[in-house]
């Protein structure tokens, strides 16, 4: 039997993404460190566009001074991925967690959480899919669209 787990969910409500991801460091390395306990963080961001590690060059297309006009911050990240879009009413989850060692494959991991999510959300009568090569998830057939 697997030991139980408390998992502390902290609603922090919009944050800039740079404010985001420096309290996405600090609560890992209280959670590394055994201060904190496993955390999943719930947020929205303004519009940012973030980076990852294989997005191309010209991976936005829209100029600069558009993006800035109508508000959208472009941050550029050591994460996997391309380009990842983050708005208003969009409600973001950062589970900080000790993963135990038979799962600390983090692309598994990913996998098996998104999965875990479709899985919620048609118990809620939600229609929700993977994206095959991707690590996200899409709920019903609307994308949003930047205008």
């Amino acid at each position: 039997m697997m030991p139980k787990r408390t998992l502390k969910v902290e609603r922090l409500g919009r944050v800039e993404y740079d404010a985001g991801l420096a309290i996405q460091k600090q609560t890992e390395a209280s959670v590394l460190t055994g201060a904190q306990t496993d955390t999943l963080l719930l947020l929205e961001h303004p519009h940012t566009l973030t980076l990852g590690r294989r997005a191309a060059d010209d991976a936005i297309i829209a100029p600069d001074e558009v993006l800035k006009a109508r508000g959208v911050t472009v941050f550029e990240t050591n994460r996997g991925g391309k380009v990842t879009y983050h708005g208003l009413g969009q409600i973001v989850g950062y589970p900080i967690i000790k993963l135990s060692p038979d799962r600390e494959d983090v692309h598994r991991y990913v996998r098996d959480l998104e999965e875990v999510l479709i899985r919620a959300l048609s118990d809620f009568g939600i229609d929700a899919f993977g994206i095959k090569g991707g690590c996200t998830s899409r709920a019903g057939s609307r994308r949003t669209v930047l205008r």
